[in-house]
């Protein structure tokens, strides 16, 4: 059987000491409170040499009263156990020299403490390190058929021994081997929480420790939704589960961190002559440290000093190049107020100049007036105030008439006609076709679409065009027919100006081959009122009709050739 014994005296209430007992035998290993006393005297002369060695003398008393205390129980526990080292009845070199924690690091959210073993292997010194007992939040398994969850912890690993390894050797400013650094020797482990969870419980179990880098722990829950809850909130919040923690058993009771190797427990402190030394040393250290501060300063000034007098320097050809710029620019702004003044004079003689012209027009429209109606002369548009000559529209008597103007006082002939001008108020022309055959007599021909229609004078539906204004417009008419008689079939194509006949075209078989086409085509030039209209339709006799299908053999458009504009004025 093997244990580890804590004790702490009245003073250091947390401040423990660990023994590692033997297989028989279990001693504790107690620093009782020792008191030393001091001179006042002594104490006046070193703190008048120097205010700041009242800390150091703390210190260096503190570590006397430690080392007398360690000296004298051990004297006395030597005295009555033999020596483990000496003695071959000695099973175990550690059984009365425990581990002396001597540094600490941290590993992610876990402080690893390092410790002095006091023993050696191969005479080689051995050191342990605290376990991690860090949670693997992503390492979490459901237990088949039963409503609880597995999960693991990370007692130690190969990363956390190197950093160890390492960390030992800038310590101690030696080589330390990686089998030299080992974790801390513990029996067994148990899960243990600060918090109290609905959502799970734990089985409060010791699980046997044997050295193995991670071990696996069973959480309790409700119900097997429970169990998926908890386990997707590991997954995605393991900060939620930090109050999960390993009890070690024996337990080490030490959870002091060194900071910058310096521990905060007062027992783990190194004796006064290795603190001196440090200190000494770390004076030396500093001294360097600040030389080489000193010297890089320095250094820093002298490129700091070198590149501001580079850019004062710039600055100064800068500011001589713009003084110099400044001065071509008075000199551009005096010969801009020259110019300025020579513009001032040209815009009062303008000025003077269009006054002049102003004059003059106002005497040549002052005679200007309404003659009531639109001009239908020269002598018309010379009242209403045209002046120079050239081309102009006027009112004919039917249409619009093109003149030329001399308004030359010397001419008697002032107007000269040139011819009709070709003036629509409104474009109007269309193309139809059909889809199918057609075979009523009496009927305007419908037709299915349109290619074009501008003015929408055509309808589709009824096949009438109607003028929408006077003028002369102009038909065209073309059609398939089908003559299925061989006695004698006849097929006619009219023309209709608002039920009048206008034009007609046929086609005649008598005694033929069966089943004949025939292409008709009607044209005609008429002269429409507003309003007038016009279609096509079809008479036969015999077995004949007009025959269409998908390659549009109908077609019907027209168009205004002129438009009798004075009408619509």
């Amino acid at each position: 059987m093997t244990g580890l014994c804590f004790a702490r005296t009245r003073q250091e209430k947390n401040s423990f000491r660990l023994i590692r007992p033997s297989h028989h035998k279990i001693s504790c290993y107690i620093s009782p409170s020792v008191h030393t006393v001091t001179s006042s005297a002594a104490l006046h002369r070193s703190t008048s040499r120097d205010p700041s060695s009242v800390s150091k003398m703390g210190i260096w008393l503190s570590w006397k009263m430690i080392v007398a205390s360690i000296l004298f129980l051990t004297s006395l526990t030597f005295s009555e156990s033999p020596d483990p080292y000496t003695d071959p009845t000695s099973s175990d070199p550690r059984e009365e020299k425990p581990p002396i924690k001597i540094s600490s690091l941290q590993f992610e959210s876990v402080c690893v403490n390092i410790y002095d073993s006091q023993t050696t292997s191969n005479n080689k010194k051995i050191y342990f390190y605290s376990p991690m007992a860090l949670l693997n939040h992503k390492n979490v398994a459901s237990i088949h058929n039963t409503p609880s969850l597995s999960v693991s912890f990370a007692i130690w690993n190969q990363e956390v021994k190197r950093n160890v390894t390492e960390h030992l050797s800038q310590l101690l400013s030696q080589q330390i081997e990686s089998s030299q650094v080992k974790v801390f020797p513990f029996d067994s482990v148990k899960l243990t929480s600060k918090v109290q969870s609905a959502d799970f419980s734990l089985t409060n179990e010791w699980r046997l420790y044997d050295n193995q880098p991670s071990l696996r722990f069973t959480l309790i829950c409700p119900t097997r939704e429970y169990c998926g809850r908890v386990k997707t909130q590991m997954l995605n919040f393991p900060k939620q589960f930090e109050h999960l923690q390993l009890e070690f058993n024996p337990k080490l009771n030490d959870d002091d961190c060194f900071n910058d190797g310096i521990t905060i427990s007062e027992e783990n402190k190194l004796p006064a002559q290795d603190n001196k030394e440090t200190m000494a040393n770390l004076e030396v250290k500093f001294a360097k440290e600040l030389i080489a501060i000193r010297e890089e300063t320095k250094k820093e000034f002298a490129a700091i000093s070198q590149m501001f007098s580079g850019k004062i320097k710039v600055t100064e050809e800068n500011l001589a190049e713009v003084q110099q710029k400044l001065e071509i620019t008075q000199k551009e702004l005096l010969a801009t107020k020259t110019l300025l003044t020579s513009t001032r004079i040209e815009l009062s003689q303008t000025k003077s100049t269009v006054d002049d012209l102003t004059t003059k027009l106002n005497a040549r429209t002052s005679e200007l007036i309404d003659i009531g109606r639109m001009p239908t002369s020269c002598d018309d548009l010379q009242r209403t105030g045209h002046k120079l000559s050239g081309f102009f529209s006027v009112k004919g008597s039917k249409k619009m008439e093109m003149i030329y103007c001399d308004f030359l006082a010397y001419q008697n002939d002032k107007q000269k006609w040139i011819g009709y001008a070709d003036v629509k108020s409104a474009p109007v022309h269309f193309h139809v076709q059909r889809y199918s055959s057609f075979n009523k007599t009496e009927t305007p021909i419908p037709f299915d679409f349109a290619r074009v229609n501008e003015g929408n004078a055509m309808d589709l539906t009824s096949g009438k065009f109607t003028a929408p204004r006077p003028g002369i417009y102009f038909f065209s008419f073309t059609a398939l027919a089908r003559l299925e008689s061989s006695s004698g079939a006849w097929y006619f194509s009219k023309l209709y100006l608002n039920g009048n006949l206008i034009g007609t075209n046929f086609v005649h078989e008598n005694n033929g081959p069966v089943d004949q086409l025939s292409s008709l085509t009607l044209q005609s030039t008429l002269k429409l009122k507003k309003d007038d209209q016009v279609w096509v339709q079809i008479e036969y006799y015999g077995s004949s009709y007009l025959l269409d299908n998908g390659n549009h053999h109908t077609h019907f458009s027209g168009f205004m050739l002129e438009e009798e504009i004075v009408a619509s004025l």
